[in-house]
This record gives structure tokens, C-alpha cells and sequence, in this order.
């Protein structure tokens, strides 16, 4: 999922805002920056990893016929959307890299000596990369990306709790809905509460219902809405 509109970025920022994923200064341009690398940096990393050369060290000890099923998932998954071929992803994966190599200059992060969500956009496109075997050659031509990785890296994962579904289901079940400050101009027309069917115009396009203030709290990404009561498609 990409990075810089999801609802679990939303959430750490309300809950540990500090040290913030927007830092006020560079908010905005760390936000363009994260939206290129979920879009056009994501969609150029994975196929790049998961050509035949990397597909194997993408899922260690997996039997083919898993992989092959996981590859057909993602066919499904990505319905109509056109995918780079091999040889398109390693040049424009290059190009990328160079550009990203030249903007990190002397800082630690790309936007200066702090992270922000620019930085965790990125990295997680660059992860697939880095456990793609052979694939991952194209990294080491790159110095101080290779350095910010180390940085990133030595962030970690930090601590978690197991939670089977049937739990996560009790407690969305049982607990109100908050509501959603700084996304409340009505720009399509929907009344808050309304239902509407919502789905994404990139991947994972099934049709979902719900209400209007889940169709607001996912606004930051780019969604096809559908009033459900009207049939009006709007955008």
C-alpha cells in the first residue's frame, strides 16, 4: 500500500507526533515526494525485482507453484493497469536512482538532517529491490543512497503485539469512528454520512460500500467514487 495517504501514516502521526512524518517546513514537498515514489518509483521497482533473475530470492524456499499463484494474483490485482517490461524497468529504474543519488547530496535524508515520509516512501520501494538477488546489483552503483539506506535501515521495526482477524474485527466492531479534521471541503457533492461505493482506479479496483466519512479519510489517495444512491461516478 502506498505510503503518504494511507491511514496507518495518518495514524502514527496522530499518535507519535513526535518525531513527525511531515515536519512542518517541508510538509507538502515531502508529500509530492512520497506520492512520486508509491506511484511512479513503486511501479517501476517491483517488476524490475520480480523479473526471473530476482523472482527466487523475492520468496526463499517457496515452492514454484506458490509462486506462480502469487504472480497470478497480482495479474488480477493489477487488473487492466500496463506493467513495464524487464529491460524498461532497468533503464528507468537507473535514471531514477541517479536522480535520487544527485538529491541526497551531504544530508542524511532527503529533505535535510531529519526523516520524513519522503524517506519511508522511497525506502520501501528500494526494500523490494535490495531482496531481489542479482536485481539488487543496481544499488551498489549508487553511494549515498546506499548510505541513506544503512540510515533508514537503522531505524528497525520497532515492537508489535499478535492480533488474529477475528480480534481486529471486535475491537473496529465495538469503537467509534473518529472523525477526520483538515479533510472536511466537500468537493464531489457527498453529504457527510452518505453511502457511497468507492474504488481504486490503479489496483485493487473491487467496488467497496461505505460511508462518506471513510470515502473522505481515503481522499489523499486518488479514488473513484460511485454515489451509490444516485449512480453518479465522480472523481
Amino acid at each position: 500500500q502506498s505510503l503518504h495517504g494511507c491511514p496507518q501514516a495518518a495514524s502514527l502521526e496522530t499518535h507519535s507526533p513526535r518525531p513527525s512524518l511531515y515536519p512542518v517546513s517541508i510538509a507538502e514537498a515531502s508529500r509530492t515526494l512520497a506520492q512520486w515514489a508509491d506511484s511512479t518509483l513503486f511501479s517501476t521497482a517491483i517488476p524490475y525485482a520480480l523479473q526471473p533473475a530476482g523472482l527466487p530470492h523475492m520468496f526463499p524456499g517457496a515452492p514454484p507453484e506458490a509462486i506462480k499463484a502469487f504472480m497470478q494474483d497480482r495479474q488480477i490485482f493489477r487488473a487492466n493497469l500496463p506493467r513495464m517490461r524487464g529491460p524498461e524497468t532497468g533503464a528507468a529504474l537507473a535514471l531514477y536512482l541517479e536522480r535520487l543519488n544527485e538529491m541526497m547530496g551531504t544530508q542524511a535524508f532527503f529533505y535535510g538532517a531529519n526523516s520524513s515520509i519522503a524517506d519511508f516512501s522511497i525506502y520501501h520501494c528500494l526494500w523490494f529491490v535490495s531482496r531481489a538477488g542479482p536485481q539488487a546489483e543496481i544499488l551498489s552503483g549508487f553511494p549515498k543512497i546506499q548510505a541513506w539506506r544503512e540510515r533508514m535501515g537503522a531505524f528497525g521495526h520497532g515492537s508489535c503485539d499478535t492480533l488474529d482477524s477475528e480480534a481486529a474485527v471486535a475491537i473496529a466492531a465495538t469503537t467509534a469512528p473518529r472523525s477526520t479534521p483538515g479533510i472536511s471541503a466537500d468537493s464531489h457533492g457527498i453529504a457527510v454520512g452518505e453511502r457511497v461505493v468507492i474504488a481504486a482506479t490503479d489496483t485493487g479496483v473491487d467496488p467497496i460500500l461505505c460511508d462518506q466519512r471513510s470515502y473522505v479519510a481515503a481522499a489523499r489517495i486518488i479514488f473513484t467514487a460511485l454515489q451509490a444512491s444516485k449512480g453518479v461516478a465522480v472523481t
